[in-house]
């Protein structure tokens, strides 16, 4: 398989959870001045940050210890758990309704439920060296700008935004928990 077909692999695999975290994010930003552009600019910066651990893990070889990888779970269930109370209380994150998710809970939400992809990211750029894991990076990039693509028009061009709009506060937790407990799980029993 070649560089780009397992970049792509990889990016796809571990993305997944991104992509619906993204649309749910998205939505909730569709409309409002700078929204959308505030979670973008937040998921460039949270991937960017899984890339940078990556990689200085993949620099020392061992990279994270085992036993402490399942725990990268539990930041995406707390921040699952902290939406769902706060929808119950009909509170917002966001203390100005007409700006949506901002850049840094949208980076955090992405940086938090990145264990997957640190833990396939690690042994790969390991394996493929300096060159062989800029190159998986700037396909993951290229990736990533064509996933914030598809989930602006996802939510907001097609049959699916209003049920987004609707449903997306009562998805979020139920989203950032699932991907938590994937995570822990994961790592816990399947490595």
């Amino acid at each position: 398989m070649t560089t780009m077909g397992q970049a792509v692999g990889a990016f796809i695999a571990t993305n997944i959870d991104g992509f619906l975290v993204l649309l749910l994010l998205v939505a909730r930003a569709a409309g409002r001045s700078g929204g959308v552009a505030r979670v973008f600019l937040g998921q460039f910066l949270g991937f960017a940050g899984i890339l940078v651990l990556s990689s200085l893990a993949a620099l020392v070889v061992s990279g994270l210890p085992h036993d402490v990888r399942p725990w990268l779970g539990l930041p995406a269930i707390a921040l699952g758990i902290r939406a769902a109370l706060q929808l119950r209380r009909g509170e917002d994150d966001n203390p100005a309704p007409d700006t949506g998710p901002g850049v840094s809970s949208a980076a955090t939400i992405t940086f938090t439920k990145g264990g997957d992809n640190i833990s396939v990211y690690v042994p790969m750029f390991a394996v493929v060296g300096l060159t062989g894991a800029c190159a998986y990076m700037a396909i993951f990039l290229v990736l990533l700008a064509l996933m914030c693509g598809a989930a602006w028009l996802v939510a907001t061009k097609t049959v699916i935004a209003p049920l987004l709009s609707q449903w997306g506060p009562v998805l979020m937790p139920v989203v950032l928990i699932g991907a938590g407990i994937l995570v822990i799980v994961q790592e816990l029993w399947f490595d």
